[in-house]
Parts: structure tokens; sequence; C-alpha cells
């Protein structure tokens, strides 16, 4: 990301020609650009959303159903372990 911001032509981080629109998005982006402040002591770094720098793939799956609590009868049946037996060749 440092590196992108520090790029002094902008234009090299383009295809060009741009859309009217584009342009706009791109005007936009220039004057944010130029209103950051570069650390170049820092690095950078991810953060993602459940708040931990390190991926997971078990958090990353489930982090949608953080807020979910099933029935309680689900729970109990879960907890018991018990299951059925199946049957495949009798």
């Amino acid at each position: 990301m440092a590196g992108f911001l520090m790029d002094n032509n902008i234009e090299n981080q383009f295809h060009m020609p741009l859309s009217a629109k584009a342009f706009q998005e791109y005007e936009q982006l220039q004057d944010i650009i130029q209103e950051m402040q570069i650390q170049n002591e820092n690095q950078d770094s991810w953060h993602y959303i459940w708040g931990s720098q390190h991926y997971s793939s078990k958090i990353f799956y489930m982090f949608p159903y953080k807020n979910l609590t099933p029935p309680s009868p689900f729970l109990w049946i879960w907890k018991s372990g018990c299951c059925n037996k199946l049957r495949v060749f009798s």
C-alpha cells in the first residue's frame, strides 16, 4: 500500500482511457491520497473483521454464525454424542 501511495505518477496504477464515471472516482482517489500521511517506518498489516491479524479458515467460516443460537433440543442431541446405527449392508 505504501508503494502505491508513494508512486508520484498515480496514472501508472490504472488502465487508461477511463470512462467519465471512472475519471470522477479517479479524481476523488487523488484527493484522498494527497490528504494521507505516509509512515515509512511502519509496514503494512492486515486486520481481519474478527479482530485478529492471523487468518484461520475455521474462524472465517464460523464468523457469520457467531450470533446464532440453535434451539435447545439440537444442543441436547449434539451434547449426547449419540448417533443412529446405520445399517448399510444388512
